[in-house]
């Protein structure tokens, strides 16, 4: 009823009267958006912008969302009025004080290329958003503002920065994360040199590893390819740590048959400990905590026993190479006997 009314106003040139009938809708219904659109549009469309300028200032009283933040922008941006608009954003961050506002307020000021400008809105909301409005989207959005500024060691900075701040301070930002270093990798596909690419790759082929354990802890062939992963491209505590994590998923079943790749697990293990780090003590702490873990009453492994008395032989301890195949071979006559 009241867009008809004013509408029928405006068509005769009753403008008094139109403005009279939209004051009165924005003044009964000050939260139906369309009367304020109408109300201000009408002012503007017959040259009265201190009029329309007044209507966005008591509609902006109310704190609307964002798209009637915008449209109050626009209007200032018609007009010219770029410093008008620029402390609108202003009052439009302090209201709304979201991830969208800010990366709106940096998007119009690159747009206007007014980069430094950009920038520092870009650093306020890191300083100034609440820690749960610090997604990933504005730290990808600031990384990308740098790399189109070409400023590749800054925009290398934002993503390692966004990284590190996502993975501490954000319980069930996994996913953030995952798409974070997405990002970053194909950053370093397009500006990186040949160890950061690869340094990428690497990350991200982690990742993946990361994410079928989780999914299926017992997916041995994963944890083989994991393991192989870090040995090429890892120390031994990340290679151990990684070993560690594939040895506690014991098969629920005691039946030989889901205990065989698993086995091999601690036995790559004990070789890398031997051969490639050259511990032999925790090689032969392999081995005992393997051969302890072991359900010897309902079956057992000779090859294991035999490589535990073989590392023995190697470091030329006969004793306990004789102690460890008495072992096996009572555990084995048991078993045979049962």
């Amino acid at each position: 009823m009241w867009l008809k009314y004013a509408d029928m106003e405006m068509k005769n040139k009753f403008v008094n009267h139109a403005r009279n009938v939209w004051d009165r809708a924005v003044v009964l219904h000050p939260r139906v958006d369309t009367f304020w659109y109408k109300y201000s549009y009408m002012e503007e469309l017959i040259g009265a912008i201190d009029s329309a300028q007044q209507v966005f200032e008591r509609w902006m009283a109310w704190e609307p969302d964002d798209m009637q933040w915008a449209a109050y922008i626009k209007f200032e941006m018609r007009q010219g009025n770029i410093e008008q608009a620029r402390s609108i954003y202003e009052r439009y961050i302090k209201v709304l004080p979201t991830c969208r506002a800010y990366l709106k307020y940096a998007r119009w000021e690159e747009s206007l290329h007014q980069r430094a400008l950009a920038r520092s809105i870009y650093e306020r909301a890191l300083d100034e958003l609440h820690p749960m409005e610090r997604t990933e989207k504005l730290l990808v959005n600031f990384a990308r503002f740098e790399e189109r500024c070409k400023e590749i060691d800054r925009a290398r900075v934002v993503y390692q920065y966004a990284l590190s701040l996502l993975e501490s301070n954000v319980e069930d930002a996994r996913d953030d994360v995952s798409e974070l270093k997405r990002e970053f990798i194909a950053f370093e596909k397009r500006h990186g040199s040949k160890d950061s690419i690869e340094n990428a790759l690497v990350t991200q082929r982690r990742e993946h590893y990361n994410a079928a354990v989780e999914a299926d802890r017992y997916n041995y062939d994963i944890w083989f390819d994991f393991a192989h992963l870090e040995e090429a491209e890892s120390g031994a505590p990340d290679v151990r740590a990684v070993y560690e994590r594939a040895v506690l998923c014991v098969p629920p079943l005691r039946e030989k048959r889901f205990w065989r790749r698993y086995i091999y697990l601690w036995i790559n293990y004990a070789v890398y400990e031997e051969l490639v780090a050259k511990d032999v003590d925790r090689a032969r702490d392999v081995y005992r905590r393997c051969l302890q873990l072991l359900p010897h009453k309902t079956f057992t492994f000779g090859k294991l026993w035999l490589m535990a008395a073989h590392l023995e032989v190697r470091q030329k301890d006969l004793a306990a190479a004789r102690k460890i195949l008495g072992q096996g071979i009572g555990t084995v006559v048991t078993l045979i006997h049962r």
